[in-house]
């Protein structure tokens, strides 16, 4: 039946273990996966690890990212399985691995964009990228980095969204909470007004 996810784990259960090295397989097993762990963490009352993410638990979420690195393994450009594989790990608490797989979709969706075959990158996902680059970067290059990230996610939610939704006003608090802990607190108090 249509949206039987339970009925479409066990098909997908039973054709990973007659065919794991199959990636239609291995594609199919890990989204049904990421789907499936993403609920059971939302039913036990899980936070948000990234926007729209759920994690089930560092162990599942583990196993998961192991099935979706053998996916993108086999076909480095497909960016369904790119950016479940860095929800995966996001929620494994992987950061850097998580931040890794979202940088490759990064250039995944430039380099689509670029040759006119695809969006520009999600608002989401730089601010996803800029957040990991925030918590995983070293010194300034770290911030400097991030603070590139949040402004082009601002700048995408400003021109598709205008300046006064939330999610633009999410990305103006991240901006600012960045240059807080930098200590740059007058360009920090400047973006709250």
């Amino acid at each position: 039946a249509k949206g039987d996810h339970k009925s479409a784990m066990l098909y997908a259960e039973r054709a990973y273990a007659a065919h794991p090295d199959s990636v239609p397989v291995l594609k199919l097993y890990g989204h049904l996966r990421r789907r499936r762990d993403a609920a059971d963490a939302a039913a036990q009352g899980a936070g948000l690890v990234s926007v729209g993410s759920l994690g089930a638990g560092a162990g599942r979420d583990k196993e998961t990212a192991s099935i979706l690195k053998k996916v993108v393994e086999a076909d480095p450009a497909d960016l369904d399985s790119r950016l479940e594989l860095g929800d995966a790990l996001l929620a494994s608490g992987d950061y850097p691995g998580a931040l890794g797989a979202y940088e490759t979709a990064v250039k995944i969706y430039e380099n689509r964009a670029r040759n006119g075959g695809g969006p520009d990158v999600p608002a989401a996902l730089l601010n996803n990228c800029a957040v990991l680059c925030a918590m995983t970067g070293k010194g300034v290059d770290g911030y400097d980095k991030s603070k590139a990230l949040f402004l082009r996610a601002l700048e995408a939610r400003e021109n598709a969204l205008g300046p006064d939704h939330p999610n633009t006003l999410i990305s103006i608090n991240n901006l600012a909470a960045l240059y807080a802990e930098q200590e740059r607190y007058a360009e920090s108090a400047r973006l709250y007004h």
